[in-house]
């Protein structure tokens, strides 16, 4: 697969909503038209269709589930308007004599598909299927409802230049537009110390440099030829939709039930049920609101989510009577603390310092996501007082380990229905000047540590040109019988916000679960119950005994430390590794920048992100740098997912050596043997063994090139899927023999030799080659993060890949079928695991026999051309300055990685990197950096 020079402007995306100049006072929403009197009434019948997404384990689709669609107006109050499809799934009810009325779920985001996520959700929902059934939809434009999304050759035309033409060229810089003034990543945050007006403008610069507006206007333009109406994607539409929906399926009586922007959504459709004619509509029999989110609430306030956690730590306290007889005043003394270590450093007995910024992002990350140091957060203030380090020592280790951290969902978004929602919801509201006055009033500003949102939600309505007057509306009334569950650490959707909600539902009950992130409601057997009493008889006072049980005792002074991860469950033993010397880390930090895409960057040489691990006997680096998504800007993180590509291959060998160690194979067995039909259509076929296959010494062709390199610049072939008959089928059909198995002298890198492997290993063991995978090297080294990727990644399972094309064109190649890769190819994880299968396979864990390492370990020095001598899946790197190391190199459509390690000097390297043209063997210069320290 080629690779050229060129350049590329990088896409920089700002997330969120819109510009207004003055914030208006709130007014109720204008009255829709009736739903009753402009839809025609055929169009709300609904259909059974396919189920259009993977079935859940254990359904059967027409029995336990069953799918279909509605189709409703584009554009609600245009008679003329075009219809889209609505599309839903109900998973029945498991007694045999359910309840009349169903629960109908309000997914987040906005642009989330729940119907994507049908196998998560019905695990999630499997209380409340107990005794109703449960719908899911999805959302006009999201994924399985007239998805709305804009191709990436429609937002990213040809922004690339050929960098050495350009250089060529008298008048080079009229070619280019003015460079920014300033650096992309200082605009990461806004503090309350800048002025919004000047970043605003800072951002609008960077928004047309990267050609941000240019991208939204080609989709605008794309959306208009195609009758898409960004107009018509708002929360009012939806909530219309969702009431069309309710008429739609016929039963008599509905449970609402929602989170995050789902609550929104929730609250609006009320709203509607307020507003609108109900004699021809079903009745809406309750509601449960979780990690609320109401439209009425200024989305500045985001900038106050953390901030509300660490108060509410405090407050709780104060109402707890042990607790503030042991710290008494202790909301006000934190304020204290704040105010002091603005005005300069907390100075502590130790003789170190602590300054604004660690003690507040101490106590965001305590009070946001350590549901066992939550506890100990008022004695952290109080020992700060006095100088005491042992417990903010304490508490800074345990964050800093694994295991403590909440989990987030990687969700299916639409991002264009996404900023749709956000544009016409609130960008006649938005003001970057007010909000960030309306952060500095907070009564702690010194926790406030983001004030970007309205600031980016301009740009971004400016970008699609979705700019409107419309004030925030009156918060909902409704007699609608409402559940409002919040959790006490919910760093998504304020507790206050639902508060907010609460006081304006008059038939109301709210309950907020202690130690519980967003989504509480599904968090804990307690919030369960509490959640299917409730739909079961809305009117009946609830039991929230198992609430209290739920709030920790808070940490009083002669108490304890809290204990490290590992001290709280004795089968963990992992510690987190010492740091790097200072002057190495400042070397790896040098060469990691310098490996990151930037302007006049050959892609060869520069990648959009990069995440490097370096593991030494003393100690140990992990950094990343650059963007994991080139459009949206997203900064690449060490915990992200990456394609590893040929890596793969050292998996499909050790499945191959525990097999022989088995004496199911033999590395001398013939092709013929496990696959003759196939082995007598290949030529030279029936001269193969499983050696040769995997050392490549048969001389077959390789179909990579062809088939994965088409997929570049053809989405249709990109997304293409193979089955491994069908890509040695290819190679068969498509090229000659390069040489005869084994002969002398010969070596040639083939990906269908793998093919061959991987099929040989399912047809010997019986399994699936992915089962293999998981049960033989990912769940007994403990890689929670690998995956054997068999089709297009779903949404959220890796990063962002791309590929440079000839003519100097950026393609986002994410999409690309892994089927493709299969054996040779295929797998997916993070840095960190990738490093514990390194280590594991240098120590011998995984094998019986230490000969099946000392095999893999024979290298063969015709191996790539001389220069990397190849063993059975691992290459030999010790003619690039780093003798005695091992390890491999794998390139997908938009991956490129590296890792090799050396047993006897303890060191191991992992590289991964987001673009398929950058060359990861430059990361063989870390080996001979360490070597010459």
């Amino acid at each position: 697969m080629k690779k050229t020079t060129l350049l590329f402007f990088i896409i920089f995306s700002i997330v969120l909503v819109s510009c207004a100049n003055n914030i208006p006072a709130p007014t109720a929403m204008p009255k829709p038209t009736e739903i009753t009197e402009t839809v025609n009434t055929d169009i709300l019948e609904s259909t059974t269709t396919p189920c259009a997404f993977e079935i859940p384990d254990g359904e059967v689709e027409g029995e336990t589930i069953v799918c279909g669609q509605i189709e409703v107006p584009q554009e609600w109050d245009n008679p003329d308007s075009s219809l889209i499809t609505i599309s839903y799934a109900i998973l029945r009810a498991q007694n045999d004599d359910p309840a009349p009325d169903p629960i109908i779920y309000f997914e987040g985001g906005p642009g989330v598909s729940s119907l994507d996520m049908t196998e998560i959700l019905s695990e999630d929902f499997v209380h409340l299927r107990q005794n109703r059934d449960v719908i899911f939809w999805d959302q006009r434009g999201n994924l399985f409802s007239s998805h709305v999304q804009c191709p990436d050759e429609v937002a990213n035309p040809l922004l690339a230049l050929d960098i050495e033409a350009v250089e060529a060229t008298a008048t080079a810089e009229a070619l280019l537009p003015p460079k920014p003034t300033i650096d992309p990543q200082f605009l990461e945050t806004i503090t309350l110390a800048d002025d919004p007006q000047v970043r605003l403008a800072q951002q609008q610069e960077l928004n047309h440099y990267f050609s941000v507006d240019q991208a939204k206007a080609n989709c605008r333009a794309y959306f208009t030829e195609n009758g898409i109406v960004p107009e018509a994607y708002s929360t009012a539409n939806s909530a219309r939709d969702a009431v069309a929906l309710l008429r739609a399926l016929g039963y008599p009586r509905y449970n609402l039930y929602a989170i995050s922007y789902g609550t929104t959504l929730a609250l609006e459709t009320m709203r509607l049920y307020e507003q609108v004619d109900l004699s021809d509509l079903p009745e809406v029999r309750s509601a449960v609101i979780d990690g609320v989110s109401p439209l009425y609430v200024r989305i500045a306030e985001q900038g106050l989510l953390q901030p509300y956690n660490v108060m509410r730590v405090f407050d709780t306290c104060m109402a707890d009577p042990a607790c503030t007889a042991a710290y008494p005043d202790i909301r006000q003394r934190l304020l204290d603390l704040l105010i002091l270590a603005e005005q300069s450093p907390i100075k502590l007995n130790d003789g170190s310092e602590m300054t604004l910024e660690e003690l507040v992002t101490l106590l965001s990350h305590v009070a946001n996501e350590d549901k066992t140091g939550w506890a100990y957060l008022p004695r952290l203030v109080a020992g700060l007082e006095q100088g005491e380090t042992a417990l903010a020592a304490r508490l800074v280790e345990r964050y800093s380990k694994p295991g403590v951290m909440s989990e987030t969902l990687a969700e299916a978004l639409s991002d264009n229905v996404k900023n749709f929602i956000d544009c016409n919801d609130r960008s006649g509201t938005l003001d970057a000047v007010s909000a960030v006055e309306l952060l500095r009033t907070y009564i702690a500003p010194q926790l406030v540590t983001n004030a970007q949102t309205e600031i980016s939600q301009i740009i971004v309505c400016e970008n699609w040109s979705l700019v409107n007057e419309m004030p925030l509306p009156e918060p909902v009334q409704s007699d609608i019988r409402t559940l409002v569950s919040n959790g006490a650490m919910d760093s998504a959707t304020a507790p206050e916000w639902g508060e907010m909600a609460f006081t304006s539902l008059p038939n109301a009950v709210m309950v907020n679960f202690p130690l519980s992130y967003h989504g509480a409601s599904v968090g804990s057997d307690c919030a369960k119950d509490v959640t299917v009493a409730f739909f079961d008889n809305p009117e009946a006072e609830l039991d929230f005994s198992c609430v209290a049980t739920m709030q920790p005792s808070f940490a009083l002074l002669d108490d304890e430390l809290p204990p490290l991860p590992e001290e709280t469950n004795a089968d963990v033993s992992e510690t987190v590794p010492d740091a790097l010397s200072d002057d190495v880390a400042a070397r790896l930090d040098e060469f990691l920048q310098a490996q990151v895409y930037t302007e006049g960057a050959k892609p060869s040489l520069a990648a959009p992100g990069v995440v490097l691990l370096v593991d030494t006997p003393d100690g140990r680096y992990l950094q990343a740098a650059g963007v994991s998504n080139m459009e949206e800007g997203t900064p690449m993180r060490v915990d992200d997912r990456l394609e590893i590509g040929s890596n793969t291959k050292s998996f499909t060998v050790v499945l191959l050596m525990q097999l022989v160690e088995e004496g199911i194979l033999s590395l001398d067995d013939l092709l013929s043997k496990w696959l003759p039909d196939l082995a007598a259509a290949i030529p030279n076929g029936d001269q193969m063994t499983l050696h040769q296959l995997a050392q490549h010494t048969t001389g077959i062709w390789d179909y990579g090139d062809e088939i994965i390199g088409a997929g570049i610049t053809d989405l249709e072939k990109l997304i293409q899927a193979y089955t491994p008959a069908e890509l040695v089928q290819y190679a068969i059909d498509n090229g000659a023999p390069d040489f005869t198995p084994g002969e002398e002298g010969q070596w040639k890198y083939s990906n269908t030799g793998y093919i061959l492997l991987g099929m040989v290993i399912e047809t010997a063991s019986g399994d699936e080659l992915g089962d293999l995978y998981q049960t033989r090297i990912f769940n007994p080294l403990g890689l929670e993060t690998a995956v054997f990727i068999e089709d297009v990644p779903e949404a959220g399972e890796i990063t962002d890949g791309y590929w440079w094309t000839d003519e100097g064109d950026m393609v986002n190649t994410s999409r690309w079928n892994a089927s493709q890769g299969w054996a040779a190819g295929s797998i997916a994880m993070i840095a960190e695991d990738l490093l514990a299968y390194a280590q594991a396979l240098s120590t011998g864990e995984l094998f019986q026999d230490a000969d099946s390492l000392a095999q893999m370990l024979t290298f063969d020095p015709n191996g790539m051309e001389g220069l990397m001598p190849y063993g059975l899946g691992l290459i030999d790197f010790s003619n690039f300055g780093a003798p005695g190391y091992w390890g491999h190199e794998g390139q997908t459509a938009g991956f490129q990685t590296l890792w090799y390690t050396n047993p006897d000097t303890g060191i191991t390297v992992v590289g991964l990197s987001n673009s398929a043209s950058y060359q990861a063997y430059s990361f063989l210069a870390i080996a001979p950096m360490l070597l010459s320290e």
